[in-house]
């Protein structure tokens, strides 16, 4: 009996230090996309507003974990984020926030000009628990909302969308969050 006892505990602490839960919301220590594994690297509230409104929780994944952004943006293999949002947001906010950002992180607008417009048109309303999952790759962007996907085949314009949240990020505790930085 104290065998089965000390089985299950040891099942039930494996699991419970596979995953990170943040704001009811599990991200796995590892996922497989397109074939590869991806750590956690790390988990961030993105909130917006003086008020500091949640919005949503974002995970990103990648090959290898590190603390640099600049070494992120650099890895070779796919990388991935994960946002669950935490409250409604119209598509119009989300399309605004998006121009927002590509403006700050200084990405190159007119060299993405098409692959831009092709994101903000895939962009709708998110409700609280939605999920919108972005994975980079060196040959497209690959976009998951509401389980619904999509791809736009630009490796360079991966790497631009994922920059928007380490150079001049809107939410500078996000950044820290999902650099591993802050928990």
């Amino acid at each position: 009996m104290i065998k089965w006892l000390l089985i299950i505990l040891s099942a039930v602490v494996s699991l419970s230090l596979s995953a990170k839960t943040v704001q009811d919301v599990e991200f796995q220590d590892t996922i497989e996309v397109n074939k590869e594994q991806l750590l956690l690297n790390g988990i961030g509230i993105r909130k917006a507003t003086f008020l500091a409104v949640k919005v949503y929780v974002g995970g990103l994944y990648v090959s290898k974990k590190t603390s640099n952004w600049e070494e992120i943006l650099k890895q070779s293999g796919a990388k991935h984020i994960r946002m669950s949002f935490l409250r409604t947001v119209g598509v119009e906010k989300l399309r605004d926030g998006w121009k927002t950002a590509f403006n700050d992180s200084k990405a190159d607008q007119n060299k993405f000009q098409k692959e831009i417009e092709q994101f903000l048109s895939l962009l709708i309303e998110m409700q609280e628990k939605d999920e919108m999952s972005l994975t980079f790759t060196s040959n497209a962007l690959e976009i998951e909302i509401k389980s619904v996907k999509n791809s736009i085949p630009n490796g360079d314009f991966a790497t631009a969308v994922l920059s928007v949240w380490f150079i001049n990020p809107s939410d500078p505790k996000l950044r820290d969050g999902l650099l591993g930085l802050e928990q």
